[in-house]
């Protein structure tokens, strides 16, 4: 019995012992099937090939399922667009019964608590979350073709989401600058979003962010010199195609024609010929409006 209270005593003792040098062993980085950030930034620094898998992570939230409302009518961008298709004068529907978008053909889907709304937000949040990622991983001076190809791929997605964000949380942009619209998140700001929360943007502010991520978008992947594999890729006339839209809603109408231009080179160059038609719409619209706003 006396070894026993000796043995317990010295247990006791060495207790503070043992919990400093379990800090000490728990103070490391992750040795697991954990990846920190710093990590990843530096694998993809020595292969930048490897970002590659974060690229297509950020494709797949385009066509993911049930992810954000757990709802028949969550499937991505998909269901973005033929949610806003519902609310629209074009799509009639005389039978509201079983029906996935009810709410939107009835106009009835504003509200904070509806499925709609949130699948929108949580799908382009969600996505620029993952570009932000990414970014953060692939350092910005790197002049490794693959890298700048894979920081343009970041860039326009995240530009294209917030342009979906500002359009559907927002008047449109002319007259409503200075309006609030969806707080700008970045891979500089994501830590603070996260803890803290941010303050909305401006429509002005989410805009600079747009035409800032589309202009370096188009350096970048133009200086890759990389053609993308296949069309879940950004190109070059993606990324100019997105720079005419945008320029469009702002009314910048000798920019949306510039831009359309090169996007209709740019899509040649790639070996699309079957939306050329409509881009010369875009670009005859825009030098008509740009006409006539300089003659006015």
């Amino acid at each position: 019995m006396k070894s026993l209270y000796q043995w317990g005593r010295l247990s006791l003792g060495l207790l503070p012992f043992f919990a400093l040098a379990g800090c000490t062993d728990l103070d490391t980085a992750p040795q697991g099937d954990t990846v920190t950030e710093a990590q990843k930034a530096e694998l993809y620094r020595r292969v930048p090939e490897r970002a590659s898998a974060a690229v297509n992570g950020v494709m797949s939230i385009f066509s993911r399922l049930e992810a954000t409302s757990k709802g028949h009518l969550d499937f991505g961008y998909g269901s973005v667009l033929l949610g806003f298709d519902c609310r629209g004068a074009d799509m009639t529907c005389t039978t509201n019964g079983y029906n996935w978008f009810g709410a939107e053909t009835t106009l009835d889907d504003n509200h904070v608590y509806d499925r709609f709304p949130r699948v929108v937000w949580s799908n382009c949040y969600d996505q620029i979350k993952a570009c932000n990622a990414l970014l953060a991983s692939v350092k910005s001076d790197d002049t490794n073709p693959v890298t700048r190809f894979n920081r343009a791929q970041a860039q326009a997605v995240r530009a294209f989401d917030y342009f979906t964000l500002a359009q559907s949380f927002q008047f449109t942009y002319k007259g409503h600058e200075q309006a609030n619209c969806v707080p700008v998140i970045t891979e500089d700001n994501q830590a603070e979003a996260e803890k803290k929360g941010l303050r909305l943007s401006t429509v002005e502010e989410v805009y600079k962010r747009i035409n800032d991520d589309l202009d370096s978008a188009a350096v970048n992947i133009e200086a890759s010199g990389t053609q993308r594999s296949d069309r879940r890729y950004i190109s070059a006339a993606v990324v100019y195609g997105l720079q005419a839209r945008v320029a469009l809603v702002q009314q910048r109408w000798a920019d949306a024609a510039t831009a359309a231009d090169k996007a209709i080179a740019a899509a040649a160059a790639e070996g699309i010929a079957r939306g050329k038609a409509w881009w010369s719409g875009i670009t005859a619209k825009a030098k008509e409006y740009a006409k006539t706003a300089w003659s006015a």
